[in-house]
């Protein structure tokens, strides 16, 4: 049931005014007629009848013809009020035009299926346009807000209809998760302030795909006694299109080779059907890596399939990994991240004294060739090193021949030809080794690439292993005839490689070889797992990136990324550069600063629609637009008057005959 409302009565009002007084002046009108002489009236009743109407000071005969005519020209000024009629469902008072422009409402699958490709925000803003409309009938007024992360009020309430619908085209899309819960919070606070007035009452109108849900994890929001409808756009609940997205990624170089680099993904596929997907990696956009992941074409839930891509690299790198199909969203079909290079240690090299020609000093270009952040060479006893954490701390201690009494606290080392006071370790005294190297593991990190076929011994001392403290681990990396010649140690997390050879007695500084192990030695002691992870951030997290050399505080840094978007930073006193929330996933890059933002969120790629959302206190259901709209019948009044228009001819006609 519904009650009638004219939702332009000023119009019907001035039509009226205007059309039925002139009806009326010509009803009024005295003919003038040609006298005629007649020899008797009493033939001419007709006309004597006419005469009488025409008198202009009697009363208008009612006829059917002035009857028809008022009755068109109420209609027609009926019609210019636009009457309607308005649902119980209609708004009244206060009202909030909530709008979600979460990442699922940019899905392209909210238009009619012959007609062109229709965002869910699109159809959401059409929605909030009609329920503007409605509001003409009611004289409500309304606020617009629009929320994902956050929610962002683009109009307070107001009865002006032009500012509402400014407001409803300002809802941009955004690739960020919906955060259900605080725009209720928002909402709630509107209506605690109101009164028990029906004008100042607050009402809640959700625009939405329905895939915003409450976090069980917070409090459920206060409406108190706020009526609350959905509005769903986009498809019907099981008929959605599906969807493959990236929810998740991880990079990072491996613990035990720093020139390994390896690429997780987690993708997840809503395709009913079942699809398959080409995953491309591309480091700095070059030589892309496929892979291509089958989805079981029989499955009814979403799935989930995993692939992982290895790269060589330790330089710094941007890491992306795409899908190679379109499909409903476009945002989670790509994903980015930034790889810092392997990161510069800081060496000390601890020789006897005196030790600055032939092998010794090859020992110390071997280190020099890997620029690392810093070489200091220290002479004779080893001195006192400073804690990790420390500005002059070493990344790694190189030990040449030298006996130390106690080992650096937490700082890795690299010995050769000299033991370690480690319990349980001992080293063998200098035995001849003809030939040299036995074998060595090739398969591990610090044994990459290293042939020691060629390198000859003049004496090996062997590493035993088999009486160490618990706690302490060791792997045998290579072997000479009196055993396992280098060893890997590792005591409460810190790693100490212990070469068992005197450089002095030995060719391999002069070998190839040497060089690559000593690269390889470094990279793999000094390796910080914190250090080498990947980094990139969510649409919905506060971005803040270290200022670029040369920049102060208040200096502003433009970034750019593919679509048009768009970002601007500023350099803060503690030389960081704030760029705040991105809303867009995309790879910024601007002014020497590069920001991975990405989406991987598994709700907004699931792409779902629901008719039902939980607001809390209760449940609202998915209703169309139209239905909270009032009805317009002004066309009916409008056929009804060209029927009465038909009718007055006729009855005009018939009386006309002769």
């Amino acid at each position: 049931m519904g009650s009638l409302t004219f939702l332009a009565p000023a119009a019907g009002i001035i039509a009226a005014s205007v059309a039925v007084p002139a009806i009326l002046f010509f009803y009024f009108l005295k003919l003038k007629r040609r006298p005629v002489r007649v020899s008797t009236v009493r033939f001419w009743a007709a006309a004597a009848e006419d005469l009488q109407v025409n008198a202009p000071i009697r009363m208008i005969r009612p006829s059917w013809l002035l009857f028809l005519h008022l009755l068109i020209a109420g209609a027609l000024c009926a019609a210019a009020a636009r009457p309607a009629i308005r649902s119980e469902q209609a708004e009244r008072g206060k009202v909030v035009i909530l709008i979600d422009r979460s990442a699922s409402m940019s899905a392209t699958d909210a238009g009619p299926p012959e007609g062109p490709a229709m965002t869910r925000l699109e159809a959401a803003r059409a929605a909030a346009e009609t329920i503007v409309r409605s509001l003409d009938a009611t004289g409500a007024q309304a606020m617009v807000v629009a929320f994902a992360d956050r929610p962002v009020v683009l109009a307070n309430f107001t009865p002006d209809r032009g500012a509402l619908r400014k407001a409803i085209e300002q809802v941009l899309p955004t690739d960020q998760p919906a955060r259900f819960d605080d725009a209720l919070a928002m909402v709630g606070a509107f209506a605690a302030g109101s009164a028990d007035n029906p004008d100042d009452r607050v009402s809640l109108v959700v625009i939405s795909d329905g895939a915003a849900a409450l976090d069980p994890a917070r409090p459920a929001p206060r409406l108190g006694s706020v009526p609350t409808r959905l509005v769903r756009v986009g498809p019907k609940p099981g008929d959605e299109g599906g969807n493959i997205g990236i929810v998740a990624m991880s990079a990072r170089r491996d613990y035990q080779d720093p020139g390994r680099l390896r690429v997780f993904v987690r993708l997840q596929s809503t395709e009913r059907a079942g699809a398959d997907a080409a995953v491309v990696c591309e480091l700095d956009g070059v030589e892309p890596i496929t892979r291509v992941i089958k989805f079981d074409p029989a499955a009814t839930a979403v799935v989930e399939q995993s692939v992982t891509f290895d790269l060589r690299t330790t330089a710094a790198n941007t890491v992306r990994v795409s899908l190679n199909r379109r499909d409903a969203l476009a945002a989670d079909n790509a994903v980015h991240a930034t790889l810092a290079a392997a990161r510069k240690p800081a060496l000390w090299l601890v020789r006897p004294r005196g030790a600055n020609t032939g092998a010794d000093e090859n020992l110390r270009v071997a280190l020099e060739t890997l620029d690392p952040a810093a070489l200091r060479v220290f002479e004779g006893a080893m001195p006192d090193v400073p804690p990790p954490g420390d500005a002059n701390a070493p990344d790694l201690v190189v030990i040449d021949r030298v006996s130390t009494p106690r080992l650096p606290p937490g700082v890795p080392t690299l010995s050769f030809g000299t033991g370690l006071p480690i319990e349980g370790l001992r080293v063998g005294a200098p035995a001849p080794s003809p030939g040299g190297f036995t074998q060595w593991d090739r398969n591990h990190p610090v044994m990459r690439f290293v042939t020691l076929g060629d390198v000859f011994l003049d004496a090996a001392s062997a590493v035993f292993t088999d009486a160490l403290a618990p706690g302490v681990t060791a792997t045998p990396l290579a072997w000479a005839r009196e055993g396992a010649v280098i060893t890997l140690l590792q005591q409460a997390g810190v790693r100490r490689l212990l070469v068992g050879v005197d450089l002095t007695a030995s060719n391999w500084t002069k070998d190839t070889s040497f060089p690559l192990f000593v690269a390889n030695a470094v990279d793999h002691l000094t390796l910080r797992g914190e250090d080498n992870a990947a980094r990139w951030f969510r649409t919905s997290e506060t971005i803040e990136l270290p200022a670029p050399p040369g920049m102060g505080a208040g200096d502003t840094v433009a970034l750019a990324a593919e679509g048009g978007l768009r970002a601007e930073g500023t350099v803060s006193t503690e030389s960081g550069v704030w760029l705040g929330v991105l809303p867009r996933a995309g790879l910024y890059r601007g002014g020497g600063l590069t920001a991975a933002v990405n989406l991987m969120d598994p709700v907004e790629s699931e792409c779902r629609t629901r008719d039902t959302i939980d607001v809390g206190a209760g449940t609202a259901t998915s209703q169309s637009p139209e239905s909270l709209a009032p009805r317009e019948i002004w066309t009916w009044l409008v056929l009804g008057a060209l029927l009465c228009l038909c009718l007055e001819w006729l009855l005009f006609a018939w009386r006309s005959r002769l």
